[in-house]
């Protein structure tokens, strides 16, 4: 829409139909808040190995190699993409190197503001959701604008950019629980396998496990279990709760002409985010992977800049700056707390860092209580500092410099931080032939294959 002679609003709508699925099942499979940022393969290497670089600053986590500073596209002034024969100074992997760089002001004011969205009106069904019930609701919203312009003309300049993003995103798990009857220890319903007592290697009368067996801690956690939403005999539970993921992220940047010669630039961002996943169990069952429950993830850049022009010819550049990222994932909604007494499992140390239920884990069944590698508690720093002076010599470009760098990666991750039992049935089969037996007696009756 033209205003003037000068200024223009372009609006524009653009609608497109997506197939959607997203399943749970019964593995062990986790997540990362960061995954999926740097995954386009350069030079035969892994995604990992990629290097980004914003504003002449790493831009990489020590984590995992992915981005830190997911910046806002329309905040960025031009990129540029290499995948061989670049400079030395773009070291630290042999993947690609991305470079970016944010836009500066100007002498006249420009901006823009956008929103893309989803929803699901637009999608397909979930193929695992029940057919009887209303489509589960998906919202996506990513939003934002940028905006710059002059402080002082011609020599002084501002620049600011802001994104969010907002999803609703309808999750579907479907699991295998044990029925009412399994959870008492009676077996006796038709199709039950046959479960032996491992005192007497005698089937227990009526296929029941007598209450005085049964290890009370155990049958605290199988109480835990959802009823069955199903009569079948497996995959006989199911949910669809929804996953909550929100993101902030701004960057400014201002630009100072001192002279001629010298140019001036600093910039800072920063971003939030909190992702809620539910577990694929209500209550304390959770029975979810390593990214169930709350993930937080904040990060912080900034970069420093001086171009000094002694000649045409003869041009240094001066960097300075740093990145961060702190994550923290896999914590329950409520918190790291400590379990009532009934669910305590002697020996588990009593640490708010980590404080949850035990795992228990019958082979067949979805997982109880709180997972393995959670929660996880990192922190990425790479500190810089770079000055490159450029030669230009007839036809030929030489470029000197130097570069120093501190990395720092800290994190704290267990992989059993509140113990886990693994249960097979092994105990309550058949000791002659190895027929019958079930995974669900076997942790009733406290019997686990494994411990951590």
């Amino acid at each position: 829409l033209p205003l003037n002679g000068r200024d223009y609003i372009q609006l524009a709508t653009l609608t497109t139909g997506v197939v959607r699925t997203s399943s749970g099942t019964n593995g062990n499979s986790g997540g990362s808040s960061t995954g999926g940022l740097n995954s386009f393969v350069a030079n035969g290497t892994r995604g990992t190995l990629n290097n980004f670089l914003l504003d002449g600053i790493d831009n990489n986590s020590n984590d995992n190699g992915g981005v830190v500073l997911r910046t806002n596209v329309d905040a960025i002034q031009e990129f540029k993409l290499q995948t061989n024969s670049y400079s030395a100074e773009f070291g630290r992997s042999g993947g690609a190197v991305v470079n970016a760089i944010i836009k500066s002001g100007s002498n006249r004011y420009h901006g823009d503001v956008f929103e893309f969205f989803r929803n699901s009106a637009l999608d397909a069904r979930d193929y695992f959701e029940d057919p009887t019930q209303k489509k589960a609701s998906f919202k996506q919203n990513q939003f934002g604008g940028t905006l710059g312009g002059p402080i002082v003309k011609d020599k002084l300049f501002w620049f600011g950019d802001y994104q969010g993003s907002r999803i609703r995103n309808p999750l579907t798990f479907v699991s295998s629980v044990p029925t009412l009857q399994e959870r008492v220890g009676n077996f006796s319903a038709p199709g039950e396998p046959v479960i032996y007592d491992p005192a007497t290697h005698a089937p227990f009368p009526g296929n029941i496990i007598p209450p005085g067996s049964i290890d009370p801690t155990s049958q605290a956690y199988a109480n835990l279990y959802p009823v069955p939403t199903s009569s079948d005999q497996g995959n006989n539970f199911t949910i669809s709760p929804t996953e909550r993921d929100r993101i902030d992220q701004g960057d400014i940047r201002l630009d100072y002409n001192a002279s001629v010669r010298d140019q001036f630039f600093i910039r800072y961002s920063k971003s939030g985010r909190t992702d809620i996943r539910p577990a694929p169990l209500p209550g304390l069952a959770n029975g979810g992977n390593s990214s169930t429950g709350v993930g937080k993830e904040n990060t912080d850049g900034a970069s420093v800049g001086f171009t000094h022009t002694f000649t045409p010819k003869s041009i240094n550049e001066l960097r300075v700056g740093f990145n961060y990222v702190h994550i923290r994932r896999g914590v329950p909604e409520t918190g790291n707390q400590l379990p009532s007494a009934e669910l305590r499992i002697p020996g588990v140390p009593d640490d708010p860092r980590v404080n949850g239920l035990t795992l228990f884990a019958p082979s067949g069944f979805r997982r109880l209580g709180d997972p393995s590698f959670a929660p996880t508690i990192l922190a990425s720093q790479e500190r810089q500092i770079t000055d490159v002076l450029t030669l230009v010599r007839g036809a030929h470009t030489l470029k000197v410099g130097g570069e120093i760098r501190w990395s720092q990666f800290n994190i704290s991750q267990e992989s059993a931080p509140r113990g886990r039992f693994s249960f097979n049935g092994q105990f309550t089969q058949n000791p002659v032939d190895g027929s019958g037996g079930s995974s669900i007696a076997d942790m009733l009756l406290g019997l686990p294959i494994s411990a951590n």
